[in-house]
């Protein structure tokens, strides 16, 4: 299991979708899944990846915490790249790349959920 947090929306929209179980499911053997409510995006499924990664050492060692806001997880497709991101470390592929929230969204999403970033 990798030491990263995942939160997957599950507001109105979000629980609506079923692919927003098999995100939970398929993500919790890998990660630590978190839900919460509404994360004012609403184009769901909504996850953040909140990842921790090592700074230089002018940094004093301090893991760094990159956090990430994803919308629209949606396909097979989507789900696999998104597990990838998590267990390896892989960067965001250009599927997800179309995916990722910017801006006062994101920083909304990250305040609702709880996470700095």
């Amino acid at each position: 299991m990798s030491n990263d947090k995942v939160t997957v929306c599950r507001g109105g929209d979000c629980r609506k979708r079923s692919e927003t179980k098999d995100l939970i499911r398929h993500l919790a053997n890998i990660a630590d899944v978190e839900t919460s409510g509404c994360l004012g995006i609403c184009r769901g499924p909504v996850v953040v990846l909140n990842s921790s990664t090592k700074t230089s050492k002018k940094a004093g060692n301090k893991p760094a915490v990159k956090a990430t806001v994803i919308a629209r997880v949606r396909t097979p497709k989507e789900r696999r790249d998104l597990e990838a991101m998590v267990r390896d470390g892989a960067g965001t592929s250009d599927r997800l790349k179309k995916r990722v929230v910017q801006g006062g969204k994101r920083s909304k999403a990250l305040k609702r959920a709880g996470v700095s970033g």
